[in-house]
C-alpha cells in the first residue's frame, strides 16, 4: 500500500496504514522530511520537501512533490519489471483509450 500525507499525521491515512498492515500489505509512505506518525509506522518511507507551511490548507506544492515521488516510484517499478508488466500496461492503455472515446461520443 502506498500512502501519501505531507504532514504525516492525517488520521484517515494513519487508519488506512493500520488496515493495510493488518491485511499483511507492505506499506510505503510518501511524506515530509522529519519525524511524523506515518513515517514511524510505514515499512518504507520516501521523504519529500516543500517550502509550504503545514497549517496551510490546499497546499499545492506539497501535493505536487508527493505526486512526483509517486510517479518516480511507479516508473522505477515498471522499468525494473518491464517484461512482466508490459502486457498489463498495454491493456490498461487500451482500456483508457476506449473510455476516452466513450466520453467523446
Amino acid at each position: 500500500a502506498v500512502l501519501l500525507s505531507y504532514s504525516g499525521e492525517t488520521k484517515d491515512i494513519l487508519r488506512t496504514l493500520q488496515i493495510a498492515r493488518r491485511q499483511g500489505a507492505a506499506t510505503i509512505a510518501i511524506t515530509r522530511f522529519g519525524k511524523n506518525a506515518l513515517a514511524a509506522d510505514a515499512d518504507i518511507v520516501l521523504q519529500v520537501a516543500s517550502s509550504e507551511s503545514l497549517v496551510r490548507s490546499g497546499a499545492m506544492t506539497s501535493r505536487l512533490v508527493m505526486l512526483q515521488a509517486l510517479d518516480m516510484l511507479f516508473t522505477a517499478l515498471c522499468s525494473s519489471n518491464y517484461a512482466r508488466l508490459n502486457g498489463i500496461l498495454e491493456r490498461t492503455g487500451s482500456e483508457l483509450q476506449e473510455k476516452r472515446n466513450d466520453v467523446r461520443d
